[in-house]
C-alpha cells in the first residue's frame, strides 16, 4: 500500500517547532527483533518532571539506508510552554472571592429593600437605586449590552422599572423601560427554550404581579404569557414544597417567584455568609419576608463591595475554579496541572481567571506538539501495516482506527496505549472483513481460532488466512514487547488469553460477534503501568462494565441509521454511573475511565457520517492550530 504523506505543519512558529532529526534522536533496532523505538528528549513540567518520552515500537526494522532518509520530526518542548505553565499555576493561587459583572435584575431586588432604620421609609440601599438609574440602555431596557437576549432584557427591565417606581424616582426612565416591555414582550414566543433566562417561568409572572400592584400596565393576556403561567404551575407541581424546604435545589435560585413558603425551614439552608444559595435576589427576597440579620449583612457587604450594582451570584470562587479546571481539560492541557486541579476540587467539595488568553496560547503550542508526534506515529502505522504484507484488499479502517485512538489518548507520554489501541482495532477489522467474504465458511473461522489457541498443533499446509495469523501474532508480540520495555511486565499471556476469547466468539458469525470493545479496553489497560491481571478481570465491577460496553457497542455497530435508541441510551447512562460513582471496592479510576472512553468512540462512529468524520480527521491530525 502507498504511504499517505501528511501535510507538514506551518512554519509560522518556527521558534516553537524545530522539526528536524536531532543528533540525540536514537533508533534502537537492538531492542527486539520485532520493532524499534524512538527516544525523544522530552521534559514535562508540572506534576511530572524530567521524563524521557519514548515513542515505542511501531514498525519492523528497516534497512539502514531507508531509515536515514525518513524525515522524522523531532519535537523539543518549547520554552514558551514552560512559561505558560508557570504563569497559569500562579493563577490558581490568586483566586479569592472571584470577579463577576453586576446584574440589573438582582440589583433591582436589593434596591426594593426598605430602610431598616429609616423613619421616612426610604430605600436601605440608595446606591443600588442609583446604579439602576445610571445603567439604562439606549433602547430603554436594562441587561447585558453585548448580547441581546429578549428574556434577559425583559426580566431585567421590568425588575428595574418596578424598583424605580416603588421609590417614585426617575419617571422618565420608568416610562421608557415600560415601553420597551410592551413593545417586545411578544418576542418571547420566538426565542428558543435553551436561550431563555433560567427560571423565567417563575420570576417573570411574579414581576408582572408586582407591576400590577404598582398600577404598571404590563400585557398579561397574550398567548406567550398565558403559556408561561401554565409552565409555572407545571413546574411547581413537579417539585414538592417539602423538597424545596429541605434541599438546596435549583428552584431556590428563583425563590422570589414562589409563594406560600415556610421560612423557618428555608433559613436552615442559609449559607455561612448569610446568603441564600449565594443569590443576591433570593437573599433580598428572603430578607423582605424574614428580616433575618445575616441576610442583611450579606447584602450590605455586597453593595459596599460592588458600589451598588450587585452580581447575579456571589461569591463566585467555586464557579471560577470549576471553570478553570473545565477550560484546561477541554483544551487538553490539564495534565500539566494535576496537583493544582486536585487542590481545587478538594476545596470545592468541602474567576478574571476564566477568560485568560494564556490558557489558549499554551493549548495551541501543546496541541501542535502533540499533532507532530501523531503525524509521526501515523506514518509509522502505515509502514507497520504495509510490513504485515497482507495481500487481500479488505476494509481495515486504518486511518480511522488511528484517529479514534489518537483523539482519545492524545498525550505524548501515553504512546504505548494509543498505538496498541490503533493496532488492535486494525487487526480486528482485518480479521472480521476477511472472514466476512462469502466464499469463506464458518469452518474456516473455527480452524483459524483453533490454530491460534493451539499453537503447538500448527499445520504447515498453506491456508488462506496465513497472512492474518502472522499479522496477529506479530502485533501481539510488538504490543507485549513495548509494555515490557516501558514497565518491565510481560503481558503476552494475557493478550493471548483475551484474543482467544474474542476469536471463540467470532465463531458465532462475523455479524454476531461481540466483545470488540472489551478487547480494546483490556488491551489498553494491560499496556498501562498498573497492569490488570486475571484476578482484576474477574472483579465483579469489571465484568459488569465489560458486559455493558459489549452490549452498547454491539448494538451501535449493527444500527443501520445514525440514531441512538432509548435502550442504548439507558445502557450508556448505567455505564457513566458505574464509571463516575465511587465505592469502597471500586476498580481504579483510570481503568474505569477506559470503558467510557472506548464507548464514546463507538457513539462517534454512529452519530457522524463518513464524510464528516473525514473532515474531522483532516483538521485534527493534519491542520496546525495557529
Amino acid at each position: 500500500m502507498g504511504i499517505i504523506n501528511s501535510p507538514p505543519p506551518t512554519t509560522t512558529n518556527a521558534t516553537v517547532f524545530r522539526r528536524r532529526l536531532s543528533q540525540t534522536t536514537t533508533f534502537c533496532p537492538t531492542c527486539s527483533s520485532t520493532g524499534i523505538f524512538f527516544t525523544f528528549s522530552y521534559n514535562f513540567v508540572g506534576h511530572i518532571k524530567s521524563v524521557n518520552f519514548k515513542c515505542q515500537a511501531i514498525l519492523k526494522p528497516y534497512e539502514k539506508d531507508v531509515l536515514q532518509h525518513i524525515e522524522m520530526p523531532f519535537v523539543e518542548e518549547d520554552h514558551a510552554i514552560k512559561n505558560y505553565v508557570k504563569s497559569i499555576k500562579s493563577i490558581f493561587g490568586s483566586v479569592d472571592d472571584g470577579v463577576i459583572s453586576p446584574s440589573a435584575y438582582d440589583t433591582a431586588w436589593v434596591a426594593l429593600i426598605e430602610g431598616v432604620n429609616e423613619q421616612s421609609g426610604g430605600p436601605q440601599f440608595p446606591s443600588s437605586l442609583e446604579w439602576i438609574a445610571n445603567h439604562q440602555l439606549l433602547d430603554g431596557s436594562w441587561g447585558e449590552s453585548m448580547i441581546f437576549s429578549i428574556s434577559d432584557r425583559l426580566v431585567n427591565t421590568l425588575a428595574c422599572v418596578i424598583a424605580l417606581t416603588t421609590w417614585k424616582v426617575h419617571p422618565d426612565k420608568c416610562k421608557k423601560g415600560l415601553n420597551f416591555v410592551e413593545d417586545n414582550i411578544y418576542k418571547l414566543g420566538d426565542q428558543n427554550e435553551e436561550h431563555k433566562t433560567h427560571g423565567l417561568e417563575l420570576v417573570f409572572p411574579a414581576l408582572i404581579e408586582l407591576a400590577g400592584k404598582l398600577d404598571l400596565k404590563v400585557p398579561n393576556d397574550s398567548p406567550v404569557i398565558k403559556e408561561m403561567y401554565k409552565r409555572r404551575e407545571r413546574k411547581l407541581l413537579k417539585i414538592p414544597k417539602e423538597k424545596v424546604h429541605n434541599t438546596p435545589t435549583i428552584m431556590i435560585y428563583s425563590l422570589e417567584g414562589m409563594k406560600d413558603l415556610e421560612w423557618d425551614k428555608l433559613l436552615k439552608l442559609q449559607s455561612e455568609n448569610g446568603s441564600i444559595v449565594y443569590s443576591p435576589s433570593a437573599t433580598a427576597f428572603s430578607f423582605m419576608q424574614t428580616k433575618d440579620q445575616k441576610c442583611l449583612t450579606y447584602l450590605t457587604n455586597l453593595v459596599h463591595k460592588f458600589k451598588g450594582g450587585v452580581p447575579h451570584v456571589y461569591p463566585v470562587e467555586i464557579f471560577e475554579q470549576i471553570w478553570m479546571v473545565d477550560r484546561l481539560q477541554r483544551l487538553g492541557i490539564a495534565r500539566y496541572f494535576q496537583s493544582e486541579i486536585k487542590e481545587c476540587t478538594d476545596y470545592i467539595y468541602r474567576m478574571e481567571n476564566i477568560s485568560n488568553n494564556q490558557y489558549l496560547e499554551m493549548a495551541k503550542l501543546d496541541y501542535n506538539q502533540c499533532q507532530t508526534i501523531h503525524q509521526l506515529e501515523w506514518t509509522n502505522i502505515q509502514k507497520w501495516y504495509a510490513h504485515l504484507n497482507i495481500k487481500e484488499t479488505i476494509n481495515t479502517r486504518l486511518l480511522n482506527s488511528y484517529y479514534e485512538a489518537a483523539t482519545s489518548i492524545f498525550e505524548p507520554e501515553r504512546c504505548n496505549k494509543r498505538v496498541a489501541w490503533a493496532k488492535t482495532n486494525v487487526i480486528v477489522n482485518t480479521i472480521t472483513s476477511f472472514f466476512a467474504r462469502p466464499h469463506l465458511s464458518n469452518t474456516g473461522i473455527q480452524a483459524f481460532a483453533y490454530e491460534f489457541t493451539n499453537t503447538q498443533h500448527h499445520e504447515k499446509n498453506r491456508k488462506p488466512w496465513d497472512g492474518m495469523m502472522n499479522a496477529l501474532h506479530e502485533t501481539l508480540n510488538e504490543i507485549s514487547l513495548n509494555t515490557r520495555v516501558a514497565y518491565g511486565v510481560d503481558i503476552y499471556p494475557h493478550l493471548h488469553s483475551i484474543w482467544k476469547v474474542w476469536l471463540l466468539n467470532l465463531q458465532n458469525g462475523v455479524d454476531k460477534v461481540e466483545g470488540e470493545a472489551e478487547l480494546i479496553v483490556k488491551t489498553i489497560n494491560l499496556c498501562s503501568s498498573q497492569c490488570l491481571l486475571d484476578e482484576s478481570f474477574s472483579h465483579p465491577q469489571y465484568q459488569r462494565l465489560s458486559s455493558i460496553i459489549n452490549d452498547i457497542c454491539h448494538q451501535i455497530s449493527h444500527k443501520g441509521n445514525r440514531t441512538i435508541s432509548f435502550e442504548i441510551e439507558s445502557k450508556m447512562q448505567e455505564l457513566v454511573q458505574l464509571v463516575l460513582c465511587d465505592s469502597p471496592d471500586d476498580l481504579d479510576t483510570t481503568s474505569k475511565q477506559t470503558f467510557l472512553m472506548v464507548a464514546k468512540t463507538f457513539y462517534y462512529r454512529a452519530l457522524f457520517d463518513p464524510e464528516t468524520i473525514n473532515q474531522h480527521i483532516g483538521k485534527v491530525l493534519f491542520e496546525n492550530v495557529i
